[in-house]
């Protein structure tokens, strides 16, 4: 059996490509895979196609399939009329949290996934979605990092210190944080606010026109570094991330499991799959309604007491455990190895 990873890897740095960029990795220093030629960008087109058509005619390959929901159905309906025996040997790393809405209103799709050795979504609300309809090769994988030795950082500053670390936009709840700070002020609530990333153009004068009337607030640019261990660090210098998203497509965030990893509890909106993530009062809160006034009432009620601000920092890093690669590399290697199942 030839084994070949189908999937993009870095650059551009995204949830996908860095999923790939770590499967990859543990997959490759315990068995013998190749990338796909399709994603060799170094030749032309016509060999890229060519050399994924003839991976996917190939009886004795093993695919591992790490693709876009929109070209994992265009794949999928191909390999089924292509080549059923490749399905069969074949395994899907599910990319986010969307893909379920997909396969819900797609019946041909519901038919042809069931044809892959195993399909590996990274939620149970996923799964059991999955499930309703009939697919039953479907394993949990969450979006997993690397094991670090990262050290809870309790705060003996008296202010709390919030983190936003996410696109900077109205989708993402900027405003709602933003609008929590003028209501932290008027509560007398002693509080920093760092913004971490890429501002929308259409946002961009507002957002700077605001944080300039507020020195309890900064804009720190586009965080990069250049090992895990860096971005680690740098979270745990926080009290809390703040994630009011209302963007109606958000997968499963890579951020609240990186601060996760890091002892950083997270105040999230309730929508799609953070509730799953996050659970409510334990490794932060779930907010109800979504609004500035929310979100303000829990940093107020975290900056008064401090207490359960370190037990949520504790429980927040031992629920990473959950999210570490090591822990499901083993069994996924069984998967693709094995010619029973």
């Amino acid at each position: 059996m030839k084994f070949i990873y189908l999937g993009g890897f870095p650059p551009p740095y995204g949830g996908v490509t860095v999923k790939n960029k770590l499967l990859f990795k543990k997959l490759n220093s315990n068995l013998e895979i190749k990338k796909s030629g399709f994603y060799n960008h170094h030749k032309n087109i016509v060999y890229r196609v060519i050399a994924l058509l003839l991976e996917l005619i190939n009886k004795n390959n093993s695919l591992v399939i790490g693709v876009s929901k929109g070209s994992l159905k265009i794949l999928t309906y191909i390999l089924y009329y292509l080549n059923k025996k490749v399905m069969n040997n074949s395994i899907v790393m599910v990319m986010g949290g969307t893909f379920h809405h997909m396969v819900l209103k797609d019946k041909k799709l519901q038919k042809f996934l069931k044809e892959y050795k195993k399909i590996y979504i990274e939620t149970d609300g996923m799964k059991k979605a999955l499930n309703s309809v009939g697919i039953s090769n479907v394993t949990v994988f969450p979006n997993c990092r690397e094991r670090a030795d990262i050290s809870i950082n309790l705060n003996e500053n008296p202010k709390i210190r919030c983190l936003f670390f996410s696109q900077v936009s109205l989708e993402k709840g900027v405003d709602n944080v933003l609008d929590m700070a003028g209501i932290l002020d008027n509560k007398g609530v002693a509080y920093s606010i760092d913004f971490y990333g890429e501002i929308v153009s259409e946002y961009k004068m507002i957002f700077e026109s605001t944080i300039d009337s507020n020195s309890n607030i900064h804009y720190c640019g586009v965080y990069k570094s250049s090992t895990n261990n860096d971005l680690y660090e740098k979270l745990s210098h926080y009290d809390v991330l703040l994630f009011p998203t209302r963007w109606k497509n958000e997968g499963v965030p890579g951020v609240l499991v990186e601060s996760k990893i890091s002892g950083l509890p997270s105040i999230v909106s309730d929508l799609n799959f953070n509730s799953e993530i996050i659970e409510d009062e334990s490794t932060g809160i779930v907010l109800k309604q979504n609004t500035p006034e929310e979100l303000a009432n829990v940093i107020e009620r975290l900056y008064l007491n401090r207490d359960l601000l370190a037990e949520m920092k504790h429980k927040a890093k031992a629920s990473s455990e959950y999210f570490i690669i090591e822990n499901y590399i083993e069994e996924i290697i069984q998967c693709l190895t094995n010619n029973d199942q």
